[in-house]
């Protein structure tokens, strides 16, 4: 499993987008709360209009949040955002009531109105949200890296054969094959006919320990003793406990540089020919 910080890009966008619309319909209604408890007219366009203001967070978040790649210090960056969203909440409305309104707002008077009233508490919200990234980039420096998160697989698994349940010592399985309509597991020379599939069995095993070899095997590399080359693409793969196994060309043309490695670090190298360690390496 892998993280990455501290929410990925995409996802982060729609969050800010998501949350500017919840915040412009929530003043929609606060609007409309107040004129009927203080028995004013209610004008939804008007709202709306106003309710613009939030939209320049679009732009200006992302602004605070990536410094690095403006090449400005993060503590001018604030500042950039404010002034942004003071010309481009004026340029807005200005462009909203020129096209649909018959008033028209003059844009020389919005913009001296946002800079009066409104220009620190932008400064507030952006300088906020500067020192909180900064903070998490502190507290987290993966930047856009991932951190691996170990999974732990079980030790041991149980079975449904027929009517019982047996479990097993997963170390102990030597591979598992499709035997319609069951799958068989074999462990230590015996065979266990059990209910499931390759694929669900798959997710529980370690892929460090056990590789998909064929559509209808998976095998232990720990129990791997040597491999060798039929010359068109398949391999046959022998066990410790001499069972011959294939490895088909579609699996082996996909990852067999990734099982091809593991094998021969789990089997004896001296029984592997050197021919086809040059060949899979």
């Amino acid at each position: 499993m892998q993280l990455s910080w501290p929410i990925p890009k995409a996802r982060w966008r729609s969050i800010i987008i998501w949350s500017i619309v919840i915040l412009i319909a929530a003043g929609i209604i606060q609007d409309y709360i107040q004129a009927r408890l203080l028995n004013q007219g209610f004008y939804l366009s008007e709202s709306l209009l106003f309710k613009a203001f939030w939209l320049p967070f679009i732009i200006g978040i992302p602004l605070v949040t990536q410094t690095k790649r403006i090449q400005l210090h993060w503590w001018l960056m604030p500042l950039v955002a404010a002034m942004m969203h003071v010309f481009t909440y004026a340029a807005i409305v200005f462009l909203i009531s020129y096209t649909t309104f018959t008033h028209t707002y003059g844009l020389i008077e919005l913009i001296k109105h946002a800079l009066a009233e409104d220009t620190y508490k932008y400064l507030a919200v952006y300088i906020s949200l500067a020192l909180a990234f900064r903070f998490l980039k502190t507290t987290y420096p993966v930047n856009a890296k991932t951190i691996n998160v170990t999974t732990e697989y079980p030790e041991r698994m149980t079975f449904q054969t027929g009517k019982q349940n047996i479990t097993l010592d997963v170390k102990d399985i030597n591979f598992i094959i499709a035997d319609d309509p069951y799958i068989a597991v074999h462990n230590q020379s015996k065979k266990h006919l059990i209910s499931s599939s390759l694929q669900a069995i798959q997710t529980q095993l370690d892929p460090e320990k056990f590789v998909r070899i064929h559509r209808s095997t998976i095998v232990n590399l720990q129990e791997v003793e040597s491999y060798t080359s039929r010359l068109n693409g398949d391999y046959d793969l022998k066990l410790k406990n001499g069972t011959m196994l294939r490895i088909s060309r579609s699996y082996s043309k996909t990852s067999v540089n990734d099982w091809a490695t593991k094998v021969l670090h789990s089997a004896n190298p001296h029984t592997i020919p050197a021919q086809t360690r040059l060949e899979t390496l």
